[in-house]
């Protein structure tokens, strides 16, 4: 038996999930950093060389088909560099064939 596709939202479970980052978007004192702040903020706080830090300001957009499992990119989401405070920002980046995500000043990596 063949069963219909059943494609939903999927929140890819590699990134911050979309409504931890809309949550900080959101924020009254919440700032948008340009490239050079986030490259900065990252190099700063975790000791990367600046020369080989790019910004990444999009996630994947995803469904899943709820059947099968089978993923499908569908899209991109914009993810601009935040920041609030210390323990209350994003910047997604890309070094030496990694890519991360800086988040309430912890730092997640995973392979590209």
């Amino acid at each position: 038996m063949n069963m219909a596709e059943n494609w939903i939202t999927y929140d890819d479970k590699n990134n911050v999930p979309q409504k931890s980052y809309d949550d900080l978007l959101h924020c009254g004192s919440t700032r948008e950093l340009t490239d050079d702040e986030a490259v900065a903020l990252v190099c700063e706080e975790f000791g990367f060389d600046k020369e080989k830090v790019t910004v990444v300001r999009t996630v994947g957009k995803y469904e899943i088909d709820t059947n099968s499992r089978r993923l499908r990119l569908v899209g991109e989401t914009e993810r601009k560099p935040l920041y609030n405070a210390t323990d209350f920002n994003y910047v997604r980046f890309d070094c030496a064939g990694w890519f991360y995500e800086m988040y309430n000043g912890e730092l997640r990596k995973y392979y590209c």
